[in-house]
């Protein structure tokens, strides 16, 4: 769902462009794309071809750094996921 602030931007860009005050494109959020933009993708329309993503600047630790310590979120994520599967299906055996 999308917060108010977030609907707030993108009906801002939209009255914008609608004026012919073109906005800039801005990564991972909007881009103009002309028909020889998707013309050169076969017709495609998915967001992301043209918007792409928001570059971010602040990622400082490197690759090897990072991915051990995402592998282990995952796999306490995985053992809370499989902890409340065993309690719902608990909860509706109970309903029997």
């Amino acid at each position: 769902m999308l917060t108010d602030a977030e609907i707030g931007r993108i009906a801002s860009i939209y009255r914008r462009y609608k004026r012919h005050d073109v906005p800039d494109d801005v990564p991972g959020f909007c881009k103009i794309a002309v028909l020889d933009d998707v013309r050169e993708h076969d017709y495609k329309l998915t967001p992301g071809i043209y918007v792409g993503t928001e570059a971010d600047d602040e990622e400082t630790e490197s690759f090897d750094v990072v991915m051990p310590r995402m592998i282990e979120d995952l796999r306490g994520l995985f053992a809370e996921s499989n902890e409340l599967q065993g309690q719902i299906l608990a909860d509706l055996e109970g309903l029997e």
